[in-house]
């Protein structure tokens, strides 16, 4: 089964809001994908969000930056994300029940896409599922 999921676009902007994906229940780690298209721009989350990762493009013409939250009950239903400079971006928000909050999958996250050089690809980290039941979240 999918995770729950909402998206935002912004054509020429400095923020977005996000809802928080309506399915979203307490003990999901929230997961969001902000890509832009602007070199240098500065994605900037909410209190609350902490970066786990980050990947751009050959000349940065494409940038991705990864946060995450352990979502609680009385969380608020949106977020507003901001950038640095007008531009387009998108993003997509992921509900992720099942994962350690305490201890989110940061090293997973980083070791794929916290490269700040300029990539025309990128090494998929070698990944080991704890139980059958494990999974993976690409983004």
């Amino acid at each position: 089964m999918w995770p729950p999921a909402t998206s935002a676009t912004v054509s020429g902007g400095t923020s977005f809001t996000i809802l928080r994906p309506a399915a979203a229940t307490t003990g999901d780690l929230l997961a969001i994908a902000v890509t832009e298209q602007s070199a240098g721009i500065t994605v900037t989350a909410p209190a609350g969000w902490t970066r786990v990762g980050f990947g751009q493009t050959t000349a940065g013409a494409l940038r991705q930056v990864v946060f995450v939250k352990p979502y609680s009950t009385g969380d608020a239903t949106s977020w507003t994300f901001t950038l640095s400079a007008s531009t387009k971006a998108s993003a997509v928000l992921l509900a992720i029940g099942g994962v350690s909050t305490a201890t989110p999958p940061a090293d997973a996250f980083a070791s794929a896409a916290n490269d700040t050089t300029n990539q025309s690809s990128t090494a998929t980290p070698a990944l080991t599922l704890s139980s059958s039941r494990s999974g993976i979240v690409v983004l």
